[in-house]
């Protein structure tokens, strides 16, 4: 059982050098998988469409609106602004459950290793980024900013910061993203999402309706499938309780496994009703690939609408 569970602080050195190895290889981010859908996904922006007013005199006849002035008798144009610059906000879960692994990674590593990739792709996009950490409060907020610098406090953040509270729950970081994001946004929503949806609905709701949001469920092999290895004692990384099972006994893998697919597949729905992208990546998955074949598709969605 000595090697069931990984060393801790072996895994945040490998992501410490990862981040160390972003900031040198910065010059590279043009071959970046996650840059390259990241940049078709929102390519084409710089206006965006305003209002529709009455000709005056100076105004560039290429911007009539023939069907208006058709319809009204006299001529119309459509006024467009500059479009703001695109805020990607990273929210990630620091509870409890993300300090668990048992494999290649613990879910608190892989997912800095995700929000890094993101990361670096929004800055080389000129993007600014924000950081929301949480458990089952706001942990922490960096607003968002632009720069290299940024971007490496972020992903130092994400691993090096040690949460009050071990708990999970999406509700207060939700109605605290509502508040303070003041245009329209990308969110990142990376989490193992342990709490009831039925907690966090309305919030979500809310929040996805004003802005884009990307949930990214993080999740460890051993979560949805338990090895027989015999009597082994586990804690709960939340609550600290702590319970012997016999892994052997068929039946309760079984059972195990049959609730943790409810479970995800409860979670698929919710996300499908309230019409989020949704992603499941494991600690084994190289997160980058799965995050930027997300986003192809959501390109292709955009471009055939």
């Amino acid at each position: 059982m000595d090697d069931f569970f990984r060393d801790k602080k072996e895994d945040v050195r490998d992501v410490l050098k990862s981040a160390r190895d972003i900031g040198m290889s910065f010059r590279k981010l043009s071959d970046s998988k996650i840059h390259g859908a990241h940049m078709s996904m929102f390519k084409g922006r710089g206006l965006e469409f305003s209002e529709i007013r009455g000709y005056l005199p100076g105004d560039d006849v290429r911007a009539i609106d023939w069907n208006v002035t058709a319809r009204f008798g006299h001529p119309y144009v459509k006024e467009f602004v500059e479009e703001r610059d695109m805020i990607v906000y990273l929210v990630v879960d620091v509870s409890g459950s993300f300090d668990f692994g048992t494999q290649d990674s613990f879910k608190r590593m892989a997912a800095a290793k995700i929000c890094a990739s993101v990361a670096l792709s929004a800055v080389k996009n000129n993007d600014a980024i924000g950081l929301v950490l949480f458990s089952d409060r706001v942990e922490k907020c960096i607003h968002p900013s632009k720069g290299k610098k940024h971007m490496m406090r972020i992903v130092h953040e994400i691993v090096s910061f040690e949460s009050k509270s071990r708990g999970t729950g999406l509700k207060a970081p939700l109605g605290f993203l509502s508040n303070v994001i003041n245009q329209r946004s990308i969110l990142f929503l990376i989490s193992d999402f342990m709490d009831d949806v039925r907690e966090y609905s309305r919030e979500l709701g809310y929040l996805s309706k004003e802005n884009d949001v990307i949930a990214v469920d993080l999740y460890d092999a051993r979560e949805v499938s338990i090895p027989d290895v015999g009597l082994i004692e586990l804690e709960d990384e939340e609550t600290g309780e702590q319970m012997l099972i016999d892994t052997s006994d068929s039946s309760f893998r079984a059972d195990f496994e049959e609730n943790v697919r409810a479970d995800r597949e409860r979670l698929i729905r919710f996300m499908r009703k309230k019409r989020i992208d949704h992603v499941s990546v494991s600690t084994t998955d190289d997160g980058s690939s799965k995050i930027s074949g997300l986003l192809k598709m959501r390109s292709r969605r955009r471009l055939s609408a």
